[in-house]
């Protein structure tokens, strides 16, 4: 225990700065620092301290590397009290940040969720030298993709929002109960025109789609709507449970099936009391999608 907190207590002093220190440097004319494999893994930093990400990155000097820095910016200031980070001080001409020193980051719990780059600072000398990398720290929410489509042997049609999971034919049946929208491609039957549709499952079963022909008992019903002029990088800066919720305000009232494309960003309400925010981020069309979720329940 003695040991733990003892590091502990070192890493809390390299929070405002960690790496090494020559306190005398020279600056040898001519040096130079170049930046390798820079990377935080996994990307998503969650403010836990069980949950440490690995500081990867190979510095390489043309002379010995004095001095480095790692510290973390966002928006363009310097956020590194609200991040634990451990590294042991190496000093040579090419520094690997993983092997040699160990380095490791977490998010304190007043870390603000978003889109943060860790700034790495190298030194011969008196001169600098810098890169940095972008990492995430997450909100509340739960972030997933599946895919979905009207090939039943690799995907399905019917997909639990909650889970989130997706069902195939075979199996959808069975899960009526969680299963909160569908995607499927309509050929211009039913009186909804040719393309690649969301549905609520109550309407898919109303129009007699033909996944839903097993189906027995009550659909759920979800309610959604798309979002106008909402692109994947405004999908991107969604964080938190009260960032969704904002987006919910239901300008032309939702709707129980709605054609997607490519990009397209929907909001929607389960039965169960989630919002999920839905994005089309990838598509065949007439054929499948990849649906990306963050779910706010």
């Amino acid at each position: 225990m003695k040991k733990v907190l003892a590091l502990l207590c070192l890493g809390l002093a390299v929070s405002f700065f960690a790496g090494c220190n020559d306190s005398s440097p020279t600056s040898p004319s001519g040096n130079s620092v170049s930046f390798s494999n820079l990377a935080v893994t996994p990307d998503s930093i969650y403010n836990v301290s069980s949950a440490f990400g690995t500081i990867n990155g190979i510095m390489t000097g043309t002379s010995t590397i004095t001095n480095y820095t790692l510290t973390v910016h966002k928006n363009g200031s310097d956020v590194s009290t609200l991040f634990l980070i451990l590294d042991t001080c190496v000093q040579k001409t090419v520094v690997d940040l993983k092997v040699d020193a160990q380095a490791r980051i977490y998010a304190h719990h007043g870390a603000v969720p978003g889109k943060h780059y860790l700034i790495f600072t190298a030194m011969i000398g008196s001169k600098t030298f810098t890169d940095s990398v972008a990492f995430i720290v997450p909100g509340d929410l739960y972030t997933e993709s599946v895919v979905a489509g009207s090939n039943q042997s690799l995907q399905g049609n019917s997909i639990d929002l909650d889970e989130p999971a997706i069902y195939a034919d075979s199996n959808s049946a069975a899960n009526l109960s969680v299963i909160d929208l569908c995607y499927a491609n309509s050929s211009g039957a039913n009186g909804i025109p040719n393309g690649d549709y969301l549905f609520s499952p109550d309407k898919a079963k109303a129009l007699g789609l033909n996944f839903t022909g097993t189906w027995t008992g009550t659909p759920n019903t979800t309610v959604f709507y798309k979002l106008q002029n909402f692109t994947g990088a405004a999908f991107d800066t969604i964080y938190t449970k009260a960032q969704v919720a904002a987006l919910w305000t239901d300008p032309v009232g939702p709707t129980p099936y709605a054609k997607c494309s490519l990009g397209d960003v929907f909001i929607a309400k389960t039965e169960m009391g989630a919002t999920a925010l839905i994005y089309i981020t990838a598509q065949t069309p007439g054929s499948a999608g990849t649906v990306t979720l963050k779910i706010a329940d």
